[in-house]
């Protein structure tokens, strides 16, 4: 069983739409899997359950949850970092180590969401870096397209170590996309980053969210597309499923 942690350096980044593309794609193919998203940030109530919003929407998407607490162990609210800042809560981790154990239960595959920065919950220890220490999980870097971009890949990389698998640059303007072919991705290659995928701007579709356009068209989400980079995402990332994890 492999654990595929899809994380952002920044908010908006596309965590969500990778993650359901992914999800499906993988689904479609055969595969058994499961979600979770340890830490959460945006708490919506469903049913009796207080979880996040997003994990809500994987959940719709893939059909694969049962007790939703156990996909959304975690929300980050302001009165839970004042009570673990005042120590007064027992440790998260524990809880998302158990959350993790029950959906990973006879599945292939866990696709496990980011909160909105690799920092998120590190007060708590319960960041990026600290689950990964936790729970064996290969990184996939979801970043948008800016200036600078390359020097926070690198260390990202640096901090997250063996965990990190590789990146998907996400939100590029049209113009920039030559710029990108012939400079970061050479680059990034050789620095053993493989980019697994490139997707262009689409102003009009960035204005809503992939789940507001499903509810609000009465639509079924069937896919996520993106560009492959160097590398081939999926031919990269399948054969990871022979290697044992514990």
């Amino acid at each position: 069983m492999v654990t595929c942690y899809i994380v952002s350096n920044e908010e908006f980044s596309g965590k969500s739409t990778i993650c359901a593309g992914l999800g499906l794609i993988l689904k479609n193919q055969g595969y058994n899997l499961n979600f979770i998203k340890p830490v959460g940030t945006h708490p919506k109530k469903v049913k009796d359950t207080i979880m996040d919003g997003d994990a809500e929407f994987m959940c719709e998407v893939l059909g694969t949850c049962e007790i939703l607490s156990h996909h959304s162990p975690i929300i980050l609210t302001p009165e839970l970092y004042t009570e673990g800042l005042r120590g007064e809560i027992p440790n998260l981790m524990n809880k998302i180590v158990e959350a993790h154990k029950v959906v990973s239960k006879d599945v292939d595959l866990i696709l496990m969401e980011g909160a909105r920065s690799l920092n998120d919950g590190l007060a708590l220890g319960v960041s990026v870096s600290q689950i990964c220490k936790e729970i064996p999980s290969k990184v996939i870097l979801v970043t948008k397209y800016k200036w600078g971009m390359v020097d926070e890949i690198l260390f990202i990389k640096k901090q997250l170590k063996e965990h990190f698998l590789g990146v998907i640059i996400n939100i590029i303007p049209r113009d920039e996309i030559e710029y990108i072919d012939e400079n970061i991705i050479p680059y990034l290659n050789k620095n053993d980053i493989p980019v697994f995928g490139t997707v262009i701007e689409n102003k009009l579709l960035s204005s809503i969210s992939v789940k507001d356009l499903s509810t609000n068209l009465n639509g079924e989400v069937l896919c996520a597309h993106m560009t492959p980079g160097p590398g081939d995402f999926l031919l990269f990332f399948l054969p990871l499923y022979s290697v044992n994890q514990p």
